[in-house]
């Protein structure tokens, strides 16, 4: 790909993409702008156009537009992007909105409002897939004290409805993991007891409903509790060891599981630090992820700000 930088305030972009391997290898090509009118408003547009061969509808072509605004201020930072897809093969005939708003408001010096709304609407016209419904809304308040730098806090509440067709992937990487309504709240907390180490703690709680199948519309109760205690240690100036130790407590089964896992984590200039490790725990600490595959080796990038 490459990026033409007009003028301080405009910007034109494109690139090619070709995936290999997985569900669905591709091939495509984008464009793009991105105008800044003011030093407070920005404006994004793209367009793309390429070939998929998804597993479960076979080769299909995809025709998509997206125009999205971003607004900051000292104290606001909002943004809105719309895109609508085409998707069209033997076995694919739909068109897909997506739409995705992000909110951050500093209600004062300590405290910060954080608010989203996702959503995916598809009308399919073929017989193999139904339309897909997705919806995610999330608010939530993150607590940074400025007498207390030791302190981090993030409470939230999320609406979770993922009701897509067969063959959908999740966020997680599924397929035929179940359909699912999820209300869930979730408590997070850092806390510094030295330039080297950190304890950290999180207890959430999921009240909703999971399907029997994917092409199941029989659900049942997927209420949950989720704790999580965890250790950061700064072995040396750039280096962290990370150890983590879990509960999950599924109410409606009686099912309860324990896991842990390890990292290492190497710092790449203030801003980001990448690490390796290994989860010996079948959940996730996401209770949006019902799938239990989240054991094994991991890759994880973190941006600091």
């Amino acid at each position: 790909g490459a990026r033409k930088r007009f003028s301080d305030s405009l910007s034109l972009y494109g690139e090619n993409r070709i995936g290999f391997g997985g569900a669905a290898p591709s091939l495509t090509r984008s464009f793009g702008l991105r105008f800044d009118p003011t030093k407070k408003l920005s404006l994004q547009g793209s367009f793309e156009n390429g070939r998929i061969d998804d597993v479960t509808t076979g080769v299909f072509r995809r025709t998509a537009a997206s125009i999205g605004v971003g607004y900051t201020t000292e104290f606001v930072r909002a943004g809105t992007s719309v895109e609508l897809r085409n998707e069209k093969g033997a076995l694919l005939d739909q068109t897909v909105w997506l739409l995705r708003n992000t909110l951050s408001y500093a209600v004062n010096p300590d405290w910060r409002l954080l608010a989203q709304l996702n959503l995916a609407r598809a009308d399919s016209e073929g017989p193999s897939v139904r339309a897909a419904e997705f919806t995610e809304g999330m608010v939530g308040f993150a607590y940074r004290p400025v007498d207390n730098e030791r302190l981090n806090a993030l409470l939230r509440l999320q609406y979770f409805a993922d009701l897509g067709p067969v063959g959908q992937v999740t966020g997680s990487g599924q397929i035929q993991s179940p359909k699912q309504v999820s209300t869930i709240f979730s408590a997070d907390m850092n806390y510094d007891l030295s330039k080297k180490l950190t304890i950290g703690a999180k207890y959430g709680y999921r009240q909703g409903r999971v399907s029997l199948g994917r092409d199941s519309n029989l659900y049942v109760s997927s209420d949950a509790h989720l704790a999580v205690l965890r250790l950061d240690y700064g072995v040396a100036k750039k280096w962290d060891l990370l150890a983590e130790g879990r509960a999950l407590w599924v109410t409606k089964a009686d099912d309860k599981r324990l896991g842990a896992l390890g990292a290492i984590y190497r710092h790449l200039g203030n801003n980001v630090k990448v690490g390796l490790g290994y989860s010996w725990s079948e959940f996730s600490d996401d209770l949006t992820d019902q799938s239990y595959t989240s054991n094994g080796p991991f890759f994880n990038l973190i941006g600091k700000f």
